[in-house]
This record gives structure tokens, C-alpha cells and sequence, in this order.
């Protein structure tokens, strides 16, 4: 039986909407203005920055009162409230798929609240399961989480492809596995050494139509 795995962030969900929908609504709380702002913006790093640190450079660049603790615990509680459904095209392809017979399901880093934001997302409806690194101990490209999220899937991974918009994590863990990739560009130059994806798409949905022309499905 095929397997579709996906990234969350910048994936199947717009992360990079949500947090600036988050950031807005944090500066304007806060005081924080324009300059600020981009600051907040541009330290994330498109949620590669561990949030923890994250959180402390936010504390200490505004002299903010609330311990990391406190400011990480608010931001796991309120983020997902910030997070919208896939586009239609994204919600299209995930149905198609599962109807021809993939099982699909999401591997993403973070924290516990990564479920939560799922369910904001309306995802889980449309997943056969999904593996959080902070819930299964290991992080991309760890091979462990790709293991445990094929295994919710009640799946394998010997005819699986890894669909993700970050090499490091997504297209190199997916390489050390021997498997099948397609990396979402969002507007960038492929720019790793070492391994490259199988190919390169400009949306979820035209990887995922990539991933089922070159994979015949089982039913």
C-alpha cells in the first residue's frame, strides 16, 4: 500500500501566515512596533528556531517580564488559534489520494501543540496518522520519526514518498531512508549538498500528482 508522508509547516498548512498572524497580535499587546516587529519576523527563521530559544531572544530583545516558561506555555495555548485551513487545491489532493488508496500521514517536529494545530486545520479527517517529535523522541531526519509516523499510518515505509519544504529535515531524512522525495521550493534554489529530492514542486498539490503518477496503488 502506497504511503504519502508530509511535512505540517509550510506543507499542508500556511505556518508562515499563522505565526505572522500571531506576531502581529503579540507586538500590538506588547507594545512592540514596526521595527519590531520585522525583528520578530525575521529571528524566526520560518520556525526553525527552536522556541524555547526563540522565546528567550523575544524576552530579552524587549525587556519582557514573563519567564520563557510563562512566554512558551501562552504561545503553545494560543498559536494554534491562529492556524487556517489547507487551501483548496491542498485539501483536493489529499482527498484524491486517499480515495485512489494511499494512506497518508504527517511527520513534522515540534512540540505537543503541533496536534492542536492540526485539528485548528481540520487535518485529521483527512490523515491515517501522524508522528510529533516531542510525542515519539526522535526529530527529522531522524529515521525514527518517519518509522513511527508510517507505523500510525498502518503502513511501511518500502513505497513511500516524503513530501517537505525543508531539505535538512524533510528531503535528507527522507534520502537516508531510501526514499522518495518532492521538496516544495516556495520561490527558492535547491541549495544542499549531498542529496537532492526526487523533484520539485511549487505546491502540495502538484507534488502529491508527482508522487501518484510515479506510484501504482495498491487497493
Amino acid at each position: 500500500m502506497a504511503l504519502l508522508l508530509c511535512d505540517l509547516d509550510d506543507t499542508l498548512i500556511d505556518r508562515a501566515g499563522a505565526f505572522r498572524r500571531w506576531a502581529v497580535d503579540f507586538a500590538a499587546g506588547h507594545g512592540i512596533g514596526d521595527d519590531g516587529l520585522a525583528w520578530m519576523l525575521d529571528v524566526d527563521n520560518d520556525g526553525h528556531v527552536h522556541r524555547p530559544d526563540y522565546l528567550a531572544a523575544l524576552r530579552e530583545r524587549f525587556r519582557l517580564t514573563a519567564t520563557v516558561q510563562q512566554l512558551e506555555t501562552d504561545y503553545h495555548r494560543v498559536y494554534p488559534a491562529y492556524v487556517r485551513p489547507p487551501d483548496d487545491g491542498t485539501l483536493r489532493a489529499l482527498r484524491d489520494l486517499r480515495a485512489a488508496g494511499w494512506r497518508i500521514g504527517v511527520v513534522t517536529n515540534g512540540a505537543p501543540s503541533q496536534e492542536d494545530k492540526m485539528a485548528r486545520a481540520g487535518l485529521p479527517g483527512c490523515l491515517d496518522g501522524w508522528a510529533v517529535s516531542e510525542l515519539v523522541g526522535f526529530r527529522k531526519p531522524n529515521p525514527g520519526i518517519f518509522q513511527a509516523a508510517a507505523e500510525r499510518c498502518g503502513a511501511t515505509l518500502d513505497d513511500a514518498w516524503m513530501v517537505g519544504d525543508t531539505g535538512p529535515a524533510d528531503i535528507a531524512g527522507a534520502a537516508a531512508l531510501g526514499l522518495r522525495s518532492v521538496w516544495l521550493r516556495r520561490g527558492r534554489e535547491w541549495a544542499h549538498r549531498g542529496y537532492r529530492p526526487t523533484h520539485e514542486a511549487d505546491s502540495f498539490a502538484e507534488a502529491a500528482a508527482f508522487a501518484a503518477g510515479g506510484t501504482p496503488v495498491a487497493k
